[in-house]
């Protein structure tokens, strides 16, 4: 089993920095200055910590429907050429629409996890669509048009009795009739 990275005493400890530095209103980095209080932590990991756990604003729950609804739509339309998501402008448009604070860490997971499924699923009914167009066994006869076209490679079996110039090589049927 994974150790987890944070423990309670960690917790607390992050927490209580966070009153402290907002009750002083000094909110300017605050995660290097709780990184010099546990050294063992890097700045960026108690960042995502308080973000994503411990943050009392952030709703745990599910997404809700509507929400799931909201990221789909506003992914598509505010996601930039180059595939960037912006998903700090996307926890704020949730809060500011639903009056739900969301973690980052929920809205991608809910994303990527669609994204994938989404992508399976292509990838299934395609190879659905590939079973069906397989090659039909010579058993069964096909239709003059359904015929399947051989590669220049193979020769016909039946040819023509007509005049040919060099042996082993037709000429064009059109050429050898007479009219």
């Amino acid at each position: 089993m994974k150790e987890l990275l944070f423990d309670e005493l960690s917790d607390d400890i992050i927490l209580d920095c966070m009153r402290e530095l907002e009750k002083g209103g000094n909110t300017h980095s605050p995660f290097v200055r709780i990184a010099e209080v546990l050294p063992q932590y890097k700045a960026r990991q108690i960042c995502h910590r308080y973000r994503n756990n411990l943050d009392s604003r952030i709703c745990q729950g599910p997404l809700s429907d509507y929400e799931k609804e909201f990221v789909t739509h506003w992914v598509e339309t505010n996601q930039t050429s180059s595939g960037t998501i912006r998903w700090k402008c996307l926890v704020h448009e949730i809060h500011l629409r639903y009056g739900i604070l969301r973690s980052r860490n929920k809205l991608k997971n809910f994303w990527y996890s669609r994204k994938k499924h989404l992508l399976r699923a292509k990838k299934a009914k395609i190879r659905a669509g590939s079973k069906r167009n397989a090659v039909i066994p010579p058993t069964v006869s096909l239709s003059p048009i359904l015929q399947p076209v051989l590669p220049d490679f193979m020769e016909p079996k039946f040819q023509p009795d007509l005049p040919l110039k060099e042996p082993n090589k037709m000429e064009p049927l059109f050429n050898s009739l007479s009219f």
